[in-house]
């Protein structure tokens, strides 16, 4: 496993990067309707679950944009559509539960 030490740019290959924080709070930017399920066995019951949206959002005061699961109901989906970051459970694998993040409506 590399160390910080061993973390480059991979655009530039600087060595100078810093954390930063992202915020909880963005913009529907883009999206798209899931309205199969996923094939196989999956364990996570609120994944496989449709429709589920999928957005692009693109987090407020930054150039940056996330690719995540969208809990609003497919009717209230339209671009620019304010959200927020909101965690949630997956499923529990050997008694831990298993976490995630989806965007709800702000």
């Amino acid at each position: 496993m590399f160390g910080r030490d061993d973390v480059l740019c991979l655009r530039c290959g600087s060595d100078a990067l810093a954390d930063i924080g992202l915020g909880d709070r963005g913009t529907l930017w883009a999206f798209t309707v899931l309205r199969n399920p996923p094939p196989g066995d999956r364990r996570a019951a609120a994944i496989s679950r449709v429709p589920q949206p999928l957005g692009l959002v693109e987090l407020d005061g930054m150039a940056v944009r996330v690719m995540a699961r969208i809990d609003v109901d497919v009717d209230r989906l339209e671009i620019g559509l304010p959200l927020r970051l909101a965690g949630s459970e997956l499923y529990v694998d050997g008694g831990a539960p298993v976490v995630g993040y989806s965007f709800e409506e702000a």
